[in-house]
């Protein structure tokens, strides 16, 4: 627990220097536009394949298969609470879209993959770069369907992303046995390390040029991220429980479902012209509250 705490720290204060970034202007929404993609495509999938080359599980296809179902339920389960919970809230038009977008969708890569790398190191982390596979698959189709609101915009050519590439290719080395020069192992680790500081600076350079009052201000900003923090990983956990007997798979399929709302609902709410406001107060303050509840859910649930 402790050093789960500790990461945490780590990460909430990369966090913050992003956030005094943003406000002595030194980073801004440019910097974050160009540097996303690099930090999702390039250190992303370094990460990946670091994660695979170095992990010392042991597991065959079947198994692989296992693990990508369950995250794939996971999501579902996710998207339906998200569907459910709008509804409850009688949000309409791009508020309802986006607001099942956000329950949905976690951040996997920015904030999930460095706190499960921390509590449970390579073996972890594979078992996380596999939900690239359901996830790119859901964003792409159901989420963007969601957030723009015409089932027309899916866009199936994007679900093949580089980390979901690289997430196949490495499954591939993996599987076969192959193994790795060391030189490309230290190449892939070294290339690995820039990740987690790049996604907390950029994470934080978002959250350093909203503003903190209108984010605060919106009471139903509080009720999303309170279902996509605590109920999520809440439900996940009690109901995979009782279907896993793989201690470290069920711990990253709660961390992943205790994260906050994806940075990519701000990137899809631009892109389709709907509510960026709205959206970019979901990723704020969910990603705010998150720096006390996943430790708290680890702590909870996986104790």
């Amino acid at each position: 627990m402790n050093e789960t705490l500790t990461q945490m720290g780590l990460l909430v204060c990369m966090m913050l220097v992003g956030v005094i970034s943003a406000r002595l202007k030194l980073t801004d929404n440019v910097f974050n536009k160009s540097n996303s993609p690099v930090v999702m495509n390039v250190l992303l999938s370094f990460t990946i394949f670091n994660a695979t080359i170095n992990t010392n599980a042991n597991i065959g296809i079947a198994q692989l298969g296992r693990i990508i179902l369950f995250q794939t339920i996971s999501l579902i389960i996710c998207m339906l609470m998200g569907m459910a919970v709008a509804k409850l809230m009688r949000l309409k038009g791009a508020e309802k879209g986006l607001a099942q977008f956000m329950i949905t969708m976690p951040n996997t890569a920015f904030v999930a993959f460095p706190v499960i790398y921390s509590v449970y190191s390579s073996t972890g982390l594979f078992y996380a770069s596999l939900t690239n596979i359901p996830f790119n698959i859901v964003a792409y189709t159901i989420g963007v369907a969601m957030v723009s609101g015409n089932i027309k915009q899916m866009r199936f050519r994007q679900i093949l992303s580089f980390p979901l590439v690289v997430a196949l290719f490495s499954v591939i080395v993996f599987l076969s046995g192959v193994k790795v020069p060391e030189f490309i192992k230290k190449f892939s680790f070294t290339m690995s390390q820039a990740t987690v500081p790049m996604s907390m600076l950029i994470v934080g350079t978002s959250l350093g040029t909203v503003s903190l009052k209108n984010a605060l201000a919106d009471w139903r900003v509080y009720i999303l991220s309170f279902v996509r923090l605590i109920v999520c990983p809440l439900v996940i956990w009690f109901v995979m429980r009782y279907f896993i007997t793989d201690p470290i798979l069920l711990g990253v399929l709660v961390i992943l479902a205790s994260a906050p709302g994806a940075m990519l609902l701000t990137i899809f709410a631009v892109q389709y012209d709907r509510d960026e406001g709205f959206a970019s107060k979901c990723v704020f303050i969910s990603t705010i509250f998150s720096a006390a509840t996943m430790p708290l859910m680890i702590w909870l649930l996986l104790k």
